[in-house]
């Protein structure tokens, strides 16, 4: 199987084309593949790699052949990188890739599922890259899809690694959607007022989940060291998962859910009433913790796409630009994380080029005095954009 994935992606097309069913008739057996065998005392003696226990009152319980579950999870992958080598050579295989990939995006075993969610957005790259006269209506089928099952797998799923596989698919398979590869025309609204609404609740929640999660791992270990002193610390700020799950989604309510709100003015009650209050109360956060972190680079993400461009908020401009200039400002002055200075001092310089009424030039320059000669690469980030801030306010003024 690995010398077919190498191989496939080297040989020419004609080649490739007659090469093709061979691998895909593998794989797809490979993840069709029968998990469960009946239960019964020899069911499994075939592969001896099967488990056999007796419930309640006698009855055998179902057997789960341990080497089947491998296969599926060697075919999942093996399709995953396939598509991702292929593109839209594989177009022909995707409606059958499809009926078998998404029954695994609800499989008990994590690697499956996160095989599986990962290579529905790969799909929709093979259907979007393929050549067509008008692609729309097959990437608005298949990007329905996927954004149903990974909505549905976020809101149910458990396992950190896998809801962040989730949330990264989305936003692949939005950016995949909107770049097909020859439109005859400019892409339409692939998602409807419904969906984007729903995916930016869907980000808020899991947000708000995660930083709940962590709030109440902070509560009880100061319980813990209250009880016993020699407790270990827990950190909110050192919880990778979390963090994980927080700066995935954090990106793609920036890179994703953002543009999708600057593209039409329909859903701007969802955006004014839902995520900017959120991004707004995160990004007061103290200084020291990752809600500030991440609410602040949102907050750039909102003036870089929205904002500073021509789209809904004009109205709401100047009221948005003096509150963000205010969060900036405390976190630049108030903060020894490199990291959020050099997000801060990113989003005064969005505002010293477009609202340079909504900022001083002053705290700029005490910033980048403080700052000295960085020697790590945030730091160094963030005085650059300290000093590219105070030049705009200087062309400005002068």
């Amino acid at each position: 199987m690995q010398a077919w994935l190498r191989m496939a992606p080297l040989l020419p097309p004609a080649s490739r084309n007659a090469y093709l069913p061979t691998i895909m008739s593998t794989i797809f057996q490979c993840i069709n593949t029968v998990v469960t065998v009946g239960g019964g005392e020899n069911a499994g003696d075939s592969d001896g790699d099967s488990s056999d226990d007796e419930g309640e009152g006698g009855h055998a319980n179902t057997d789960i052949r341990t080497s089947a579950v491998e296969e599926i999870s060697v075919g999942v992958h093996s399709l995953l990188l396939l598509s991702e080598s292929l593109q839209e050579s594989l177009y022909d295989y995707v409606a059958p890739a499809i009926d078998a990939i998404v029954p695994h995006t609800e499989s008990p075993h994590d690697d499956i599922r996160a095989y599986s969610i990962a290579t529905l957005a790969e799909l929709v790259r093979c259907v979007a890259k393929f050549p067509s006269p008008d692609p729309f209506p097959a990437i608005r089928q298949i990007t329905e899809l996927v954004l149903q099952k990974c909505v549905d797998n976020i809101l149910c799923e458990d396992n950190g690694e896998v809801l962040a596989t989730s949330v990264q698919t989305i936003k692949l398979t939005l950016t995949y959607a909107y770049t097909p590869a020859t439109p005859s025309t400019p892409p339409p609204s692939l998602l409807t007022r419904e969906e984007i609404t729903t995916l930016t609740e869907v980000s808020v929640q899991l947000l708000k989940e995660s930083l709940q999660r962590q709030s109440v791992q902070v509560a009880e270990a100061q319980l813990q060291t209250r009880l016993s002193p020699s407790a270990a610390h827990y950190d909110p700020n050192c919880d990778a998962e979390e963090l994980d799950i927080q700066y995935v989604v954090a990106d793609f309510v920036g890179s994703t859910v953002c543009r999708l709100f600057a593209t039409s003015l329909i859903h701007e009650t969802a955006f004014n009433d839902l995520l900017l209050p959120f991004i707004m109360q995160l990004s007061r956060s103290p200084s020291a913790t990752s809600r500030a972190k991440i609410g602040v680079c949102m907050l750039d993400d909102v003036l870089q796409y929205i904002v500073c461009t021509d789209c809904m908020l004009r109205s709401r401009a100047d009221e948005l630009a003096n509150e963000a200039s205010k969060i900036f400002v405390k976190c630049m002055d108030d903060n020894e994380d490199g990291e959020l200075a050099q997000a801060a001092t990113h989003g005064l310089e969005l505002l010293a080029e477009h609202y340079p009424g909504a900022l001083d030039s002053a705290p700029l320059i005490a910033f980048v005095n403080k700052v000295g000669d960085p020697q790590t690469t945030s730091w160094r980030e963030a005085k650059e954009n300290a000093v590219k801030a105070i030049t705009m306010l200087k062309n400005v003024y002068v």
